[in-house]
């Protein structure tokens, strides 16, 4: 089987529809998250692809602790050393795909939080922190690297140079940048510092809910410095991928309902996506959400009003998750799901974690409509 170093092994397969007659038909995408034999997937998609299929992603996300092989992650961070050192892998992909797009969780450095990856363990200072002082209550949700940060900041400003470099016109970068959405992350050392030294106001301190006076408009305050901090993080990732002169797009992966809930509900994941589209730090969306039977979310529909109140012109896309065992939704009933709640989006990507998702996942693309095969050369 072959190994690829500092790479998840996960591909985007794109569905171009562009040249169908009548009313336009949404591209179709696959992400293939890391899980035993996927890289294998690797070698084996492009010979499947059916007529139409135009491209291939690779997903180099630092998830150390995923049940792909290997333990390395993109970012070579050693004590002492303030950017990182990008593994060729990362930034150009197994053999044959190179210049194509990719997919980055800039945060997720790691899947389960059961014992820390290569990177945490050396380096555990890098790890964003709850207020127990844990990577993260729950293992299933894994470790997030501290946007507060200097050397990741700076080592993920690198990537975004260095994927630039590997890229050719037109391609994409699809980004993830948020903390945990189940649980408030932030009381890490770095973190504290920076909030203490900009607002004389040690975290730890703040209450956890409340209701009026002081301490309401401090709590208030850290959210909203938080949100500010994350901006900045993709703002100058965004400024290091789109060095001139080649035109890439930067599509953010995003919660569709963040803006449903609470102020502190939105504070834990800390995305504000809605900034980042008025600031024209991406190009694009591609929507999270939970379409799943029996939910009364709204999730794409309060997306798309969001996104239309901005009169900004972006490509919009929705997530689906492909089912992997009984009970979970059918993707065609996700599909229908979100149809329910506004106009077609203007791609589907399918989100896969085994084997059974990806059958799945064929099963349904292989029973989509489809534009004619582009003209051969």
């Amino acid at each position: 089987m072959p190994h690829y170093v500092a790479v998840a092994a996960a591909l985007l397969v794109c569905v171009d529809t562009s040249r169908s007659q009548g009313p336009r038909v949404p591209e179709h995408a696959i992400l293939l998250h890391p899980f035993a034999g996927a890289s294998g997937c690797l070698a084996r998609v492009p010979a499947d692809r059916a007529p139409g299929v135009t491209r291939v992603v690779v997903d180099f996300s630092a998830q150390s602790g995923s049940p792909s092989e290997g333990t390395d992650t993109p970012l070579k961070l050693t004590p002492g050393v303030e950017c990182a050192a990008i593994e060729h892998a990362a930034t150009h992909g197994p053999q044959g795909l190179d210049g194509g797009d990719r997919f980055l969780d800039l945060l997720w450095w790691q899947w389960s939080s059961a014992a820390p990856g290569a990177i945490l363990a050396e380096r555990p200072e890098l790890a964003e922190l709850d207020r127990a002082g844990r990577r993260g209550d729950e293992v299933g949700l894994g470790c997030y690297a501290s946007p507060w940060h200097p050397d990741v900041r700076k080592a993920l400003a690198a990537l975004g140079s260095s994927v630039a470099a590997s890229l050719t016109e037109g391609a994409k970068l699809y980004v993830r940048c948020r903390l945990s959405p189940e649980e408030m992350l932030g009381y890490s050392e770095a973190a504290r510092a920076t909030y203490i030294r900009e607002a004389g106001i040690d975290p730890l301190d703040l209450p956890r809910l409340p209701s009026e006076g002081r301490a309401k408009t401090d709590l208030e305050s850290w959210l909203r410095w938080r949100f500010g901090g994350l901006t900045v993080l993709m703002g100058d990732v965004a400024a290091r991928f789109r060095q001139p002169p080649l035109r890439r797009g930067l599509v953010a992966v995003v919660l569709a309902g963040a803006y449903r809930g609470s102020q502190v509900g939105r504070g834990r994941a800390a995305e504000d996506w809605l900034t980042w589209i008025l600031d024209d730090i991406i190009d694009g969306v591609l929507l999270e959400g939970a379409w799943e039977e029996g939910s009364e979310d709204r999730d794409y529909a309060s997306a798309l009003g969001i996104i239309a109140k901005t009169g900004k012109e972006i490509e919009i896309g929705v997530m689906l998750r492909a089912p992997s065992k009984q009970g979970d939704t059918a993707l065609q009933r996700q599909q229908e799901i979100v149809l329910a709640q506004g106009r077609a989006p203007d791609y589907w990507m399918i989100e896969v974690n085994d084997e059974a998702g990806l059958q799945a996942a064929k099963e349904f693309l292989a029973a989509q409509p489809r534009g004619p095969a582009p003209d051969a050369p």
